[in-house]
């Protein structure tokens, strides 16, 4: 997303809208749509609004930990917010948002090496407050049924940056996606449980054969 890693810092607030029209581009200049998208959190939402506005380019979707936002979606208790908030301006472990209990007590190697890969991040805070803003803003909820294409829903059962039960909803509102519960799992359940979305992948990919 733009203000993350090497791309160029936002002049302004962004909105999922715009980040959505930048994959559809790059879908475009690669010339490799319709593609299986698959988006994690903030991502998810971007998928939302990719499959929304540019259906054509979208053969499958998977939608993880993420939320409808507006006002269907659950939020985060204030304390998680001010946290996240914190971490995105300031810095500082987020390990207690990103991962289950279980893993943080057992896999302290694990959660190690992602805060590592975290504060190598070039991000700058006003790209991360931008794109905090973008999905502050987001909302799909009364257009999910638009989707229309093969569509996996997957959270971990205990995420707090974004409740699973945002998931449970976004099943249900769009016609035919599958959900998937991940026990003992955070929102970061992807790099505690590695072997998840490959799985939905392969699955998705044999929905749209």
């Amino acid at each position: 997303n733009r203000g993350s890693g090497f791309s160029s810092e936002p002049e302004g607030p962004l909105s999922i809208d715009e980040l959505a029209d930048d994959v559809a581009a790059v879908i475009t200049d690669l010339d490799r749509g319709p593609a299986l998208v698959v988006g994690l959190s903030m991502g998810g939402m971007i998928a939302q609004r990719l499959a929304l506005e540019h259906s054509d380019m979208v053969r499958g979707l998977i939608l993880a930990a993420t939320t409808c936002g507006g006002r269907l979606g659950e939020l985060p208790s204030p304390k998680t917010l001010a946290r996240l908030l914190h971490c995105c301006l300031i810095r500082g472990h987020i390990r207690e948002l990103i991962f289950h209990e279980r893993t943080i007590r057992e896999r302290p190697e694990l959660v190690s090496e992602f805060e590592r890969l975290v504060d190598e991040d070039d991000r700058s805070a006003l790209g991360g407050l931008a794109q905090i803003m973008a999905a502050a803003t987001h909302s799909a909820g009364e257009e999910l049924w638009r989707i229309t294409c093969p569509t996996e829903i997957v959270a971990g059962d205990e995420d707090l940056l974004i409740p699973t039960i945002n998931s449970t909803f976004l099943s249900k509102r769009i016609p035919g996606a599958e959900l998937t519960i991940v026990p003992d799992a955070g929102h970061g359940f992807p790099v505690e449980y590695p072997e998840v979305l490959p799985r939905l992948i392969h699955r998705l990919y044999q929905r749209c054969a």
